[in-house]
């Protein structure tokens, strides 16, 4: 429901705001890339989360 909500947003939004949400969108997505990947490094068990990612991405379809 709320990404119905999102994409009418975005469709509705002139070209400037539609850069904008993008841009939000993709620093989101560093941000979270980034916050796994020092999870990975800092944890005690760093290949339990390397196999974790690594099967996340292998089901994806």
């Amino acid at each position: 429901q709320e990404l119905k909500e999102i994409r009418k947003t975005l469709n509705a939004a002139n070209p400037e705001a539609k850069k904008e949400m993008l841009k939000k969108e993709i620093q989101v997505s560093v941000e979270m890339k980034s916050w796994w990947i020092d999870k990975m490094i800092e944890e005690d068990f760093p290949l339990r989360e390397k196999m974790t990612c690594f099967w996340h991405n292998h089901y994806v379809s």
